[in-house]
Parts: C-alpha cells; structure tokens; sequence
C-alpha cells in the first residue's frame, strides 16, 4: 500500500519534471528562433 503511493507520487514527480523540462526546451527553441 506503502509503495504503490510512494510509486505514484514519483510517477507524478517524473511528469511533472518532464513537463518542467519540455517547457524550458520549447522557450529554448522560440527564444533561438526570435533571435535568429
């Protein structure tokens, strides 16, 4: 019972830092793209 919350939770963690990152590539790209 334990685990499988804790499993979730870091399932939860790991979309949320995916997200986190997708997003700051996506500015990295436009801010490329704007610039050039």
């Amino acid at each position: 019972m334990v685990k499988g919350a804790a499993l979730s939770g870091f399932k939860g963690l790991l979309v949320i830092v995916g997200v986190m990152v997708g997003f700051m590539a996506l500015l990295a790209v436009v801010a490329t793209v704007l610039s050039s």
